[in-house]
């Protein structure tokens, strides 16, 4: 029974984590409009044929962070599974 108990305990600290990670994503998403507006991606974008725009803003906060944790598990991700990855350069 303690395995069932510890089963739960990790489960709940999973779940925790996940919505209060969440809840901040959404947060950091909410507020990235507000520092850069719709007017200054008009002011920074480039028309091509009255049909494409590319933008040349800022990065939010948002997309700041995503990319940090992304490159945080990427590199986690090798270090756990670097013997699989070894059998390409055998």
């Amino acid at each position: 029974m303690p395995e069932l108990t510890s089963f739960f305990r990790e489960s709940f600290w999973i779940v925790i984590t996940s919505v209060i990670l969440s809840v901040l994503f959404l947060w950091l998403f909410i507020i990235g409009g507000r520092k850069y507006r719709v007017e200054d991606a008009e002011a920074h974008s480039e028309e091509f044929g009255g049909v494409v725009k590319e933008g040349h803003g800022g990065m939010t906060e948002f997309l700041w962070i995503s990319f940090g944790l992304m490159f945080i598990w990427t590199i986690y991700y090798f270090a756990v599974n670097w013997h699989q990855f070894l059998v390409i350069f055998a």
